[in-house]
This record gives C-alpha cells, sequence and structure tokens, in this order.
C-alpha cells in the first residue's frame, strides 16, 4: 500500500514537471 502512495505521488511530480516543460516548451 505504501508503494502504491509512492507511485502516485512520483506520477503526480512527473506530470507536473511534464506540464512545466510542455508551457516552456509551448
Amino acid at each position: 500500500d505504501r508503494q502504491k502512495r509512492i507511485s502516485a505521488k512520483n506520477e503526480k511530480e512527473t506530470l507536473k514537471a511534464n506540464h512545466s516543460k510542455a508551457k516552456i516548451l509551448g
């Protein structure tokens, strides 16, 4: 269960990072 929470958190961070990158590129 803890691993799932960590995975979800990492996914959120990744999405945020991708969003920021897209903003910079776009």
